[in-house]
């Protein structure tokens, strides 16, 4: 393949990268927000609060269903760090056939041997963690 070719290719791939990020940020957007509007709800409802009818039983399902939601946003996470992993991985293998400086290779060579590096969604992955276990409190203190 032509240098030029393999060069389109490359940043063609580099802006999809760059969308894959923002559609990761537009999904962590909307689970906390859910999560934070579940737990505001929740903290308003119960004896003696605005939202003192909501019977103990229909907080314990809106737990359950946050718990649910949980762990849909851990798997989406999963879902996107292999995305992120395959885009990598191509880039380094598009680099490799032809691009003068193999700028991811270089990168990950840097990164891999350094313990203070996490990769993003790693990090991503404990907030789901931290809600479900908020909202396992929560279930527990109801029960």
């Amino acid at each position: 393949m032509a240098n030029l070719e393999l060069l389109e290719q490359y940043k063609a791939y580099m802006e999809d990268l760059g969308n894959i990020g923002e559609r990761q940020s537009g999904s962590r957007r909307f689970y906390l927000s859910v999560m934070s509007a579940l737990l505001v709800f929740l903290s308003a409802s119960g004896k003696g609060k605005v939202l003192g009818e909501i019977s103990g039983e229909f907080r314990i399902v809106i737990c359950i269903a946050a718990l649910c939601i949980c762990a849909l946003w851990f798997l989406h996470l999963l879902s996107f760090r292999a995305l992120f992993d395959a885009k990598f991985k191509v880039l380094r293998e598009m680099e490799g056939e032809g691009l003068p400086f193999h700028i991811y290779k270089k990168e990950w060579n840097a990164l891999k041997g350094d313990k203070r590096y996490k990769f993003f969604t790693g990090f991503d992955a404990t907030v789901p963690i931290l809600f479900a276990l908020i909202y396992i409190s929560i279930f527990v203190l109801l029960k």
